[in-house]
């Protein structure tokens, strides 16, 4: 074999590994579309579920709102009857009562329960009444297991049932 054919021969092995390389990198390219194809996608599922969270986030705190004055409301009409600070006094005086047990306490305790019964009636008379203030007119002082003050939380407060 001749220098010229050396030389051929050695160019021949050049381009071959040239289109090698051409090939691998056609190959690349196709699976780098494939793959910015599949991002873009994700991309606008991404956006379209942002803008979605943002309306639903936008509609929840109008909601919220709207409940939070509606909250308002019935707490300021049941303030007609009682202060919610002063049923918070109740509950924890109660609390305090049902804790030790003695003759004292448990005359205090139903004397706490008579003033929420009075008030109580009056919503009645107004056609409704305080879930958790009606529980407080209903705790028994001997059974301080039974003694539940979620029952009687500012949610139960303004929850309303007729009478």
């Amino acid at each position: 074999m001749n220098a010229f054919e050396r030389l051929l021969e050695k160019k021949l092995a050049e381009i071959a590994e040239y289109e090698r390389k051409i090939s691998k990198a056609q190959e690349e390219v196709a699976i780098y579309k494939e793959q910015q194809e599949k991002y873009q996608a994700i991309i606008e599922i991404l956006v379209s579920k942002e803008e979605e969270l943002e309306k639903v986030m936008t509609e929840h705190s109008e909601q919220k709102e709207k409940e939070e004055l509606l909250k308002d409301n019935i707490k300021n009409r049941i303030e007609k009857f009682i202060a919610f600070s002063e049923v918070e006094d109740m509950k924890k005086r109660m609390l305090k009562l049902i804790r030790t047990k003695n003759s004292v306490n448990k005359s205090e305790f139903h004397d706490i329960q008579r003033k929420i019964e009075a008030v109580v009636d009056k919503m009645k008379d107004a056609g409704f009444v305080s879930r958790g203030l009606y529980y407080l007119t209903s705790v028994n002082y001997n059974r301080v297991d039974k003694f539940d003050l979620s029952k009687a939380s500012k949610e139960e407060l303004i929850t309303l049932i007729e009478a």
